[in-house]
């Protein structure tokens, strides 16, 4: 009857694991880096903003958030992401954009380039409002691996 017992045993914890989501060593999280980019003027409420994470994978990243309107009627954020290698070449470029005062729109999407050896270094973030044709300051978030 041991046998048995010992086999329950041993189906019940790896059971357990398994919905407890215990993960290998190979399993390790990916990088994050938060941003938070304004539009044009001072403050989010003249011109809008952009803000939420990016995950650097090996040669891509995911990028998911928000952007908002605020005063402006509409507001476009615009995602840059460049390459490791000695020249920083531009790899994508990719917008999300939102109308009407005071909305939001909530975005994710991946960027880079899978097949790109060194994978991408940076992506540069801009808020712009196109309507008046002004854009804010670029920022510039680097991959931390």
């Amino acid at each position: 009857m041991r046998a048995p017992k010992r086999l329950l045993a041993l189906l019940s914890t790896t059971v357990m694991a398994a919905v407890l989501g215990f993960a290998s060593p190979a399993a390790a999280a990916y990088p994050q880096t938060g941003f938070d980019v304004y539009g044009c003027c001072v403050d989010y409420i003249t011109a809008g903003n952009t803000d939420g994470v990016i995950t650097w994978y090996n040669r891509t990243a995911y990028i998911s958030g928000d952007v908002y309107t605020g005063d402006s009627t509409t507001a476009t954020a615009v995602f840059e992401a460049f390459a490791s290698d000695a020249t920083s070449s531009k790899i994508e470029s990719q917008t999300r954009t939102v109308s009407g005062t005071w909305n939001s729109k909530h975005f994710g999407f991946t960027i880079g380039d899978s097949n790109l050896v060194g994978g991408i270094h940076r992506i540069k973030i801009t808020l712009c409002d196109y309507s008046v044709d002004s854009c804010g300051r670029s920022i510039n978030y680097y991959n931390p691996s």
